[in-house]
């Protein structure tokens, strides 16, 4: 009965994750963060009728909110259980035309507090529910490598990339 939580659920990868562990065993429970409760959640929502899956606002670039998300962890999961895997989905590319001589100070901190902090946060206020064997993921799209982008002309999404 492993347990998972995860970030970006609503959509994307974070969403196919919740759809493979949901559907590989109605055992597993899966935390499933999003940044917002009011956004579209439905093909969530679908997911979540007949499984243990706990449907969480955790948005990476609110400290308040990585501690609120760990609370109710901790409430859903008990004191002293354990999370076995954690995976950190969540993540911006919002100024993906600038490129390395045009970043902005402010895209390039919000992009590092949502893409670095946040993931780092989340474990930390974790850390309780995490154990030797606990398995710790942090996700990246192609974009986040900066060898990886080098064949887009011009260069852009700098901010993630750095982030």
């Amino acid at each position: 009965m492993p347990a998972y939580a995860l970030t970006g659920a609503n959509r994307g990868l974070g969403l196919e994750f919740v759809r493979q562990l949901s559907g590989s065993s109605t055992q597993n429970t899966i935390f499933a963060g999003v940044r917002s409760v009011h956004s579209d959640l439905s093909d969530l929502m679908s997911l979540a009728k007949p499984s243990k899956i706990h449907i969480l606002e955790c948005d990476t670039a609110s400290v308040s909110r990585i501690q609120f998300l760990a609370s109710e962890v901790s409430s859903l999961l008990g004191k002293f259980a354990k999370l076995d895997y954690l995976l950190n989905n969540a993540g911006i590319s919002s100024v993906p035309h600038q490129t390395s001589l045009s970043i902005g100070p402010e895209d390039l901190t919000e992009h590092i507090t949502v893409n670095v902090l946040g993931p780092a946060k989340l474990v930390e206020y974790l850390r309780p529910h995490l154990h030797r064997k606990s398995v710790v993921m942090n996700m990246a799209s192609g974009l986040g490598s900066v060898e990886g982008s080098k064949g887009m002309q011009p260069r852009k999404c700098r901010t993630y990339s750095i982030s």
